[in-house]
């Protein structure tokens, strides 16, 4: 269903509060972009603009410790003490 969830006002304020912050965060990251007219562009290449902010958040995630396993499903998630197991 087109739409669905955007209805949701704690959302939507959340991204509207949140987003300048976020894509700062980004930029501190190492994400590779360009403000343009008010617009943060990623700078990939096309066809595929996704692979920069890819690029940036896996780069992130693996100094922060993740750990990546392929065709693996996750079916739960047991936090405890605010540290997940």
């Amino acid at each position: 269903m087109a739409g669905r969830g955007l209805r949701q006002m704690e959302l939507a304020e959340i991204l509207s509060d949140e987003a300048s912050s976020r894509l700062d965060e980004l930029i501190r990251w190492g994400l590779k972009a360009e403000f343009h007219g008010g617009y943060l562009f990623a700078q990939g290449r096309a066809p595929i603009m996704g692979e920069e902010l890819s690029r940036c958040l896996t780069h992130r995630s693996q100094n922060m410790g993740v750990q990546f396993a392929g065709r693996v499903t996750v079916a739960g998630l047991v936090v405890e003490n605010g540290v997940g197991g």
